[in-house]
Formats: structure tokens, sequence, C-alpha cells
């Protein structure tokens, strides 16, 4: 399994920051390169499918929150 991690800082209050970012199926509203997304419930728990501009599709495991 492929593994990333990304640190960035912003000049925001954290509850500014997360109020934008925190939903897990928000993705499409502040990144320009994801087009939509959906929430999918499954036996292996919560993905949500982004979709592209170009309309390929991969997906995301919700796997815990620290």
């Amino acid at each position: 399994m492929t593994k990333v991690s990304v640190a960035v800082d912003f000049d925001a209050p954290p509850r500014e920051v997360w109020e934008i970012i925190g939903d897990f199926n928000a993705l499409p509203r502040w990144h320009p390169g994801i087009a939509g997304s959906r929430i999918e419930y499954g036996e292996e728990g919560t993905q949500r499918v982004l979709k592209s501009p170009d309309g390929s599709e991969f997906i995301e495991r919700f796997v815990g929150a620290n």
C-alpha cells in the first residue's frame, strides 16, 4: 500500500482551516484538481471516490483520525 504524507503551514487559525478541509467529502470545494467526490460505505469501511477533471476516478479509504 502506498502512503503519502504532506505538511503545509497556513497563515490562518486552525479552526478556519479545518472548516474548509475537515469534511472527508469536501475535497472538490477547495482542490482544483478534483472535479467530484462521493462517499461509499461498505464492508471495508468508508471510502470516497474522487473524480478528476478528465473523468478518471480513484478511491481513498478513511482509515482513522488522530
